[in-house]
């Protein structure tokens, strides 16, 4: 454009605004279009956005308190730049989607602030007056290529110092964000009085950006993650992660942020509620500070839920998928708006199908795979177990997560949104109850993927320090949640290492125990308590599902029973039968009682057989009755084996004897007459009388 169409465009807005003012319609378009913005200063936004638009890549705003200088490198103004800039709604950018703003309206709030805006750029010198007429002036030197805009602070309705306090209020806004999203412009500057800032993008690679700000003395680091619009090579959508410093690790973490809306720069009035940065070129209000409802930024929103989930894998691949960015992702109590609700639905989707969940074993795997689990109980219930509680096949996968610091934090709140399974202490107790349902039959429902065998055999694999730390767990478990555990009798262990799937009554071991066999004696390797430890969980937890320290009592009458009984088969070493009288006599001392001892085969003769107690002769060196004298003379009658010297309380033990009748005397018995070897000559001879006793007695 040459002077001659300068002064064209000139006479043609001169005589629009001539038009306006008869009508009377100056001061209503005047005031419209300097109000639209709600904040005064926020024409340093388009000022940013012409710039980026002309591929600048430094920009600087001097303040003084006359006037505000903004100057940039980018590309010169063209003809259609200035027809532009002096229109209404029919800038250059009007119908340009690669470009952000439309200056159209938008350059129109520098006139809240002055009425004669100078532009001084490439081969065009000119001011604008009312609103849209260019008017041509002295060209200003050294510019160096570089577009000067001056905006004196003219305006009659804006004092200079309200002006210059809006103006510095604004750069004062300027942060980390307003360059994040932007192509080209990398360095902004600006200053007003002894104050002097400068903001700085570095883009380090495709993806990490470090933005350096001089006032606050800090330097940041971003992921920014850009997705372009299909067929488009500039406008793309974006999200944002803020990298800092873990206080303790000092690595670097992603850390959440009050997430900002930007179109390009922050859209003010926009809320995603989210916990990082997301951008897309929206449709907007005028002010660029709220989202429109329309079916094209739904596209956008969703072009950036893909994005979200897409950058997970370059996440996880620098190490910064973690705890720390489990943060900075969307809770239910975030509660997201619905316009943004998508991002948050497609994030928990990627993570419930794809590999972004840590697991123990320091694996990615995907939330559906997952199970979850306090740590007492991850602890002793590896995945091999929890697959048989969980009745999954053994070939198949699971995984159990690693757990956050702490219940209910942002990081758990979020895996609490996942598809990722829970084992509470009462599915931990029901998942037992099942595996000792069908390992004893004892109910209808089988496991479908283990048979009866595969079940034993998985559980007695587990050696005794395990089942001990399982008892201790449970007990916890029941004391701590009140869960219910008396149907876990099958989990008692016994001496041959297998387990009580019967469910019969068990007892402790104890040192009176020299009894084996069916009496269903606990390992004592999955109880005995530890020298140093304060308590005895596995012990209580075996008191609580009912195994019995064996009284006295009921200990001898085990004895009689499985050793000393007609049906007994026991084979019974001198050294154990004495260990038995031990635990008898301690028995009798207590209670003076022999009646359980009566109808036992529990005496040794001197023949080395077990017989009872009539066919015991007692002599020394117990009593002195001479009955060694008739030892062996007299049928079915032998003395006490020499072994019983060895006896303890020999009071007691002869007292026992005597009580159960033990021959302390020539035994005698009572054969009746009808036994006498010549009844049939006694009977006919007719030698009896009404006095006559019909007995036979026999030593």
């Amino acid at each position: 454009m040459d002077n001659r169409h300068l002064e064209e465009l000139h006479k043609q807005r001169n005589g629009w605004v001539k038009s306006t003012k008869e009508n009377n319609f100056d001061g209503g378009i005047y005031k419209l279009l300097t109000e639209l913005y709600p904040d005064n200063a926020h024409f340093i936004y388009e000022l940013l956005q012409n710039a980026e638009d002309t591929d600048a890549t430094e920009v600087v705003f001097e303040l003084s308190k006359n006037e505000l200088k903004f100057i940039h490198n980018g590309r010169p103004f063209i003809e259609k730049d200035v027809e532009g800039i002096t229109s209404i709604g029919q800038g250059t950018k009007a119908d340009d989607v690669n470009q952000i703003g439309k200056f159209g309206v938008g350059f129109k709030a520098v006139f809240t602030y002055t009425s004669s805006p100078k532009i001084f750029s490439g081969d065009y010198n000119f001011e604008i007056n009312d609103l849209v007429v260019p008017l041509e002036i002295k060209s200003e030197d050294n510019l160096e290529g570089k577009t000067l805009m001056k905006f004196p602070f003219n305006n009659p309705d804006k004092p200079k110092e309200k002006a210059f306090n809006e103006i510095k209020s604004g750069l004062a806004k300027l942060h980390d964000n307003t360059l994040l999203f932007l192509n080209s412009i990398k360095k902004i500057k600006y200053n007003y009085g002894n104050v002097s800032n400068t903001i700085e993008r570095e883009n380090v690679d495709e993806v990490r950006v470090i933005i350096s700000n001089e006032h606050e003395n800090s330097i940041e680091s971003w992921l920014r993650f850009k997705k372009h619009l299909p067929n488009s090579k500039k406008l793309f959508v974006s999200v944002a992660y803020r990298i800092s410093e873990d206080i303790k690790t000092k690595k670097e973490v992603i850390s959440p942020v009050n997430g900002a809306v930007s179109i390009y720069f922050p859209a003010e009035k926009e809320t995603s509620n989210l916990k990082f940065h997301i951008h897309a070129p929206f449709a907007s209000t005028v002010a660029r500070d709220s989202i429109k409802n329309l079916e094209e930024n739904n596209e956008l929103r969703d072009l950036i839920a893909d994005l979200s989930s897409e950058s997970l894998e370059y996440i996880k691949n620098n190490n910064f998928l973690d705890f720390n960015f489990l943060t900075c992702l969307p809770i239910i109590e975030d509660n997201i708006p619905t316009f943004y609700k998508p991002i948050q639905d497609c994030l928990v989707d990627t993570f419930n199908n794809h590999d972004y969940i840590v697991c123990e074993n320091g694996l990615f795997k995907s939330a559906s795979l997952c199970y979850r689990s306090s740590k007492n109980i991850k602890n002793i219930i590896d995945t091999e177990m929890l697959k048989v509680l969980e009745d999954i096949p053994m070939e198949s996968s699971i995984y159990w997560i690693i757990n956050p610091s702490q219940k209910n934090n942002r990081e758990d709140k979020f895996l609490q949104s996942l598809n990722i399974k829970s084992v509470s202490p009462d599915n931990l107790v029901n998942g037992l109850k099942g595996l000792g349902d069908c390992i004893s039959r004892s109910w209808w429902k089988s496991k479908n993927n283990y048979s009866e065998k595969e079940l034993k055999s998985i559980l007695e694999s587990k050696n005794n320090k395990w089942v001990k730390r399982l008892y201790e767990l449970l007990f916890d478990l029941y004391n701590k949640n009140d869960v219910e555990i008396d149907c876990l009798g099958f989990l008692i262990k016994l001496e041959d290492n297998t387990f009580n799937y019967q469910t019969d009554s068990c007892y402790f071991a104890n040192e009176l125990d020299d009894v084996n066999g069916n009496f269903n004696h606990v390992n004592r390797e999955v109880y005995e308590k530890n020298p140093n430890a304060k308590n005895q969980k596995s012990k209580l937890f075996l008191k609580e599902i009912g195994v019995k320290e064996i009284e006295l009592k009921e200990k001898v009458q085990l004895i009689l029973n499985e050793y000393y009984s007609y049906s007994s088969e026991e084979e019974i070493s001198k050294t154990k039968h004495l260990s038995h009288w031990r635990v008898f006599l301690k028995y009798y001392k207590e209670t003076r009682d022999a009646t359980l001892f009566e109808h036992n085969n529990i005496l040794l003769n001197n023949q080395e057989e077990f017989v009872l107690h009539d066919e015991i002769l007692l002599d020394l060196p117990f009593l002195d009755t001479n009955l060694h004298l008739i030892d062996g003379k007299i049928e079915g009658y032998q003395l006490l084996h020499e072994l019983y010297n060895k006896v303890s309380y020999k009071d007691d033990f002869v007292s026992i004897l005597q009580k159960i009748d033990v021959n302390i005397c020539i035994p005698i018995s009572n054969k009746g007459i009808f036994k006498h070897r010549n009844f049939s000559a006694l009977y006919e001879s007719g030698n009896t009388s009404d006095y006559t006793k019909n007995d036979d007695y026999e030593i």
